[in-house]
């Protein structure tokens, strides 16, 4: 199929809006073009200077089809770029729908723009709550160590928290299953550690 023809069948394509079909026409055709004249032709689209007349208008079939994909893909900076090399395709697209789609993607943009934002300050907004509500529990919690006699449960440093305070004196025994400890405290009062947790106390 010479150049000519799939430029007039991606045309009555694109009328009929089938975009993929007119990429599948041409858009190897064009990368490859695109690749071996510019090496990385995926930053590249105001390049029409350089190539021939039927290159021309294929490449300026494909950056429309290309912003039409970008945009299908919510990537609306992209299609706003590969739109901005684009000029009126005979009939079918025209100098006035062109800036109508333009002013169309500049409003997309914006509004994807926006709602980023606004998603990343909930999310800030939101871990910024937990971070509070972790602090809160924290400092609720830690009020509760300083107001209550050990439970079961507790690590030796809650134990040294509470109520209680630090024992006055540690019995420590170390085995090849771990380590127990009794903790004595005035008043005859004990509280009994396996591996840095509370699991008995005598009061």
């Amino acid at each position: 199929m010479s150049n000519q023809e799939k430029i007039e069948i991606s045309i009555e394509k694109l009328s009929e809006g089938k975009t993929n079909e007119v990429m599948e026409i041409l858009g190897e055709e064009v990368e490859t073009y695109l690749e071996n004249k510019y090496g990385n032709y995926t930053k590249l689209y105001n390049v029409k200077s350089d190539m021939d007349e039927e290159m021309r208008i294929m490449y300026n079939i494909y950056c429309y089809v290309k912003a039409i994909d970008f945009e299908n893909n919510k990537s609306y900076d992209y299609a706003l770029h590969s739109l901005s090399s684009v000029e009126p395709i005979d009939e079918v697209v025209t100098k006035k729908s062109i800036e109508e789609y333009k002013e169309k993607l500049e409003e997309l943009h914006k509004i994807d723009f926006d709602s980023r934002e606004k998603k990343l300050k909930e999310e800030q907004e939101k871990k910024a709550a937990e971070e509070s509500r972790k602090e809160v529990a924290l400092r609720e919690r830690e009020q509760l160590l300083e107001s209550s006699p050990p439970w079961i449960g507790m690590t030796a440093e809650e134990v040294r928290k509470s109520a209680w305070g630090p024992p006055e004196d540690i019995n420590r025994t170390t085995t090849v299953y771990g380590t127990s400890e009794q903790w004595v405290y005035s008043d005859y009062r004990y509280v009994y550690l396996e591996n840095g947790v509370v699991t008995a106390i005598q009061d």
